[in-house]
């Protein structure tokens, strides 16, 4: 889906590795190519969207051998590999070959396999509070709507707010991605819709008087729930859209039994009230030639700064 409706336009070359036992496909990591600045960068394929919690092999112990193989090509200058979990080889591999960008937490909750009131009491105080007072305008209040999806068709409106709406929070806060792409709401309108026809998405929003005010499109797959992209317009602030929106997925995901719910990368304040605990993530990078190196120094020190001033944001 990214590299039909982004990558490819966007002049990215497709690179994949692949590890074969005679005719048996046993392993494969695909990667993309574009050039920043100039420069040709090799990133996991859709990184900007994509959490790669896991790889796929048939045994961790071929990680080496296929990352080796990545690197060792000759079609790239730079390598800016995030999401690399602590405890695997490939965090091995990388740690002994490319230099550490940063470490990141990923939050998620385990707390499920309990009553939508049990769940409410193991969170705090004000939010519990303010998650009753949204729950109960939704039942006295005809203007203020719930509503979900999880199969065909997918509302189209619903696509619309939620892009739209994340490219003018991705403008203000300056966060680069896939809301920079030329199209953003053809690569939403195509990974929903392939979710969709799996039976793995869940899709919840708000509306209140008829206009949008929240919309939270999230993945099941293997039992847990992965938060992809939440939204809200400020207009609707008052009915706290975006945690509330939130905590029905967790809600959702307890009442139908998965064992997860995965924030996945970043550490948006939301993330931290939900999620009772974290993983840690590395972000890596590794200089091929001389102007790779070059660009990557500049990468960190950027990396460095923006990390300062979000600190001193908090």
């Amino acid at each position: 889906a990214w590299w039909r409706t982004v990558g490819k336009s966007a002049g990215a070359k497709l690179l994949v590795v692949a590890a074969f036992e005679k005719d048996e496909l046993i392993g494969v990591i695909p990667f993309s190519i574009r050039k920043k600045h100039g420069v040709r960068v090799l990133r996991l394929l859709g990184h900007e969207v994509y959490y790669y919690r896991s790889f796929l092999v048939r045994e961790p112990t071929l990680m080496p051998l296929i990352w080796q193989t990545a690197l060792e090509q000759k079609y790239f200058d730079a390598a800016n590999i995030k999401n690399i979990h602590d405890e695997t080889e490939e965090h091995r591999f990388l740690g002994s070959r490319a230099n550490l960008v940063r470490t990141n937490k990923v939050y998620h909750c385990e707390d499920l396999g309990l009553s939508r009131e049990d769940m409410l009491m193991v969170i705090a105080k004000r939010l519990r509070q303010k998650l009753r007072s949204t729950h109960r305008k939704i039942e006295q209040d005809p203007d203020l709507e719930l509503h979900y999806c999880r199969a065909e068709p997918v509302p189209q409106d619903v696509i619309d707010f939620l892009v739209e709406r994340k490219t003018i929070w991705a403008a203000d806060k300056k966060k680069r991605g896939v809301f920079d792409e030329k199209d953003p709401k053809a690569f939403y309108n195509e990974v929903i819709t392939m979710n969709a026809k799996k039976g793995s998405l869940l899709l919840y929003w708000l509306k209140y008087k008829g206009e949008f005010i929240g919309a939270d499109f999230s993945v099941v797959e293997k039992n847990i729930v992965y938060g992809h992209t939440l939204t809200y317009d400020p207009k609707g602030a008052k009915f706290a859209p975006g945690i509330y929106l939130t905590a029905e997925v967790m809600f959702w995901a307890s009442e139908n039994g998965l064992i997860e719910n995965n924030f996945m990368e970043g550490e948006e304040e939301y993330k931290r009230r939900f999620g009772k605990t974290h993983r840690i993530i590395h972000e890596y990078a590794y200089g091929r030639t001389i102007i790779g190196s070059l660009y990557l120094w500049l990468y960190r020190c950027l990396s460095f700064v923006r990390g300062l001033k979000e600190r001193s944001a908090e």
